[in-house]
């Protein structure tokens, strides 16, 4: 494959990342943890530059933040995410283009694109597909860093590490990075760790120093990660079977197996080049069994851009070991193309016409698509609120207004929108303060909650009107507006 083509052809590949992700960006609704970042990214313009650093999930919401988070909100939040995956493909390409050939690069990106796990988590603004794109970028720098021997290589190197923690906290997993390149590839140069760790160090210090003054829990140590012995026991016997079930679940069975069975052969035939690729599976897969929890699956997309320049090695492996030249040219279209049309089209064409109907894990489906957590309803609280000119105060106690908030437009003639928040201190007292504030002023008091959800809804007078009901695609689950009379 001559450089031309090869320009070509990962040129329309990045195009066609970018068409696939696009397109139909906004048909989900906000999850809950997208209207928290986007919200951050807000503040950041509100007199709260550096908060985002406390939250340890900070380079996402940044980007966001550059992008204007107060118009059109959610599509902002999702294009910077989008901004931030192609990074990504293009490193996973160009790390099997060096590590194989040229039509290794083309099909481990063909891989990325294709993967229902990746698509579905990039249209989200979301933090672990920043990470996972910045682990790429960094395995590509530490791999280049020891084959070119270059200072610039490391420099980068370093950089992209320290992308990786910002991306998040947990991002520190890949630090092993450059001992791992110097050790397997090039172990005679030790000066380009050394440079790599230091420009890592310099860009660290001063965000350290900042989140320690602070004294901030980065980590979520104590709340979805816990290093106690108590629980290791209960985290080492179920994470295990959640990845491995998640995974088959997003890939179906057969893809999956196949997957790493590509994997696997280049793992034989070319050991210390699959080392070095695994681990950057296996390191943080090791991370989140022992640590862990809760286990969401939206964790797990790190796992996946090492095992892709893998398959697309070992796929080609397969294919080079056919001794009909014409067979052998055509087999890893053949795979791709089988992956295309029985796993990536239907997945993606339910997300475009009806997200609701995806296929996903239970405990997924229960996140974005029908429990509380999700989107579903919200939206149409927030056009419903748009509608007519009469003045009203409305206040929107349940666990995700700020989705409703960054939904409606930026100036509603007669809107008063409150959004208190009703998971720290006295979020949900004052929220209620607002209403009956508002109800002794004889004002038009409107009341958002939600059936199903965390937070109470049985405060509410006798005396309320339902004037709105949106279902989510739970039963048990919805979104309603309530009207309070004046003595509320």
């Amino acid at each position: 494959m001559t450089r031309r083509v090869y320009l070509v052809a990962a040129a329309f590949l990045l195009l066609s990342f970018f068409a696939t992700r696009l397109h139909g960006l906004l048909v989900l609704p906000l999850f809950m943890d997208e209207a928290t970042h986007l919200t951050r990214s807000q503040a950041v313009w509100q007199g709260k530059p550096f908060d985002l650093l406390l939250t340890g999930k900070a380079l996402g919401p940044y980007l966001a933040a550059l992008l204007d988070p107060f118009n059109a909100a959610p599509f902002i939040g999702r294009f910077a995410v989008l901004l931030v995956s192609l990074i990504g493909v293009a490193s996973v390409a160009a790390l099997a283009r060096m590590l194989h050939s040229r039509a290794a690069g083309l099909v481990a990106a063909t891989l990325w694109i294709l993967s229902p796990y990746m698509f579905f988590f990039e249209r989200m603004a979301l933090v672990d597909t920043t990470l996972a794109s910045m682990a790429a970028l960094a395995a590509l720098c530490g791999y280049r860093m020891v084959t070119r021997g270059k200072a610039r290589d490391a420099v980068l190197c370093g950089v992209a590490l320290a992308l990786c923690a910002f991306a998040k906290t947990t991002g520190v997993v890949f630090f092993y990075i450059p001992v791992a390149a110097w050790v397997l590839f090039k172990p005679r140069r030790l000066r380009q760790p050394v440079i790599a760790y230091l420009a890592l160090a310099l860009l660290l210090a001063v965000p350290t120093l900042y989140i320690l003054s602070q004294a901030a829990n980065v980590f979520g140590v104590g709340a979805l990660a816990s290093t106690e012995a108590a629980t290791l026991g209960d985290r080492l016997r179920n994470n295990p079977g959640q990845i491995w079930g998640a995974m088959r679940d997003y890939f179906t069975p057969v893809a999956w197996e196949v997957l790493l069975g590509c994997a696997g052969v280049m793992l034989i035939y070319r050991f210390r080049t699959g080392l070095y690729l695994l681990s950057l599976a296996v390191a943080p897969a090791l991370l989140l069994t022992v640590t862990a929890t809760t286990l969401y699956l939206r964790y797990l997309v790190i796992l996946l851009p090492g095992l892709f320049v893998m398959a697309a090695i070992g796929l080609l492996m397969l294919a080079n070991a056919i001794p009909r030249r014409a067979v052998r040219r055509v087999v890893p279209s053949v795979m791709l193309g089988a992956l295309a049309l029985f796993v990536t089209f239907p997945f993606f064409t339910t997300a475009y016409s009806d997200p609701a109907a995806l296929p996903l894990p239970k405990w997924d489906r229960e996140e974005y698509i029908t429990g509380w957590t999700s989107g579903f309803g919200l939206r149409e609280a927030a056009r419903y609120l748009t509608e007519g000119s009469t003045p009203r105060n409305v206040t929107a106690l349940l666990a995700s207004c700020n989705s409703i908030r960054l939904y409606l437009p930026r100036a509603v003639e007669g809107l008063t929108f409150n959004c208190p928040n009703v998971w720290e201190g006295t979020g949900f007292e004052d929220g209620m303060t607002l209403v009956r504030e508002s109800a002794a002023r004889n004002a038009e008091t409107l009341v958002i909650i939600e059936l199903g959800g965390p937070v109470p809804s049985d405060w509410l007078p006798e005396a309320r009107q339902y004037v709105a009901f949106f279902q989510r695609p739970d039963r048990y689950y919805a979104v309603v507006v309530v009207r309070v009379p004046p003595d509320g």
